[in-house]
């Protein structure tokens, strides 16, 4: 794919100078405004990790899974804006993601029953629950 790039790069640098440049500045716009919702959602997992805001756990998934889909945009963009400059990012992003991916499926995450517990039914015991 970096290949195919490159080679579509160079072929309209060479024949379509503006073609490049307009691609370029798109991406970059592209790549600003996937950075900011990128930090946001940033914020967002923070706000609930620092302020130990209480949280369904789905909705810590789809905002893992919104942040993913901002950084390959990212990756994307950057990769448009600078074809050769950052080879292994989109190998590093994949080796990232699958790990967050593995790290937010509910098998890794130790859930096991009683799922909910009447409150008559807890005592000193289950704090940690």
């Amino acid at each position: 794919m970096m290949i195919g790039n490159l080679f579509r790069y160079w072929t309209y640098r060479l024949f379509s100078p503006g073609t490049v440049l307009k691609e370029k500045y798109s991406a970059f716009k592209s790549l600003l405004t996937h950075d900011k919702h990128a930090h946001e959602l940033l914020a967002e997992l923070e706000d609930v990790y620092y302020n130990r805001k209480k949280k369904d756990f789905s909705a810590i998934v789809q905002l893992c899974t919104a942040l993913s889909r901002q950084v390959s945009e990212i990756v994307h963009d950057l990769s448009t804006v600078c074809p050769a400059r950052y080879p292994d990012l989109l190998f590093f992003y994949k080796k990232i993601d699958a790990y967050i991916r593995f790290m937010t499926t509910p098998d890794a995450v130790a859930v096991s029953p009683p799922y909910v517990l009447r409150l008559e039914e807890t005592g000193a015991a289950d704090l940690h629950l």
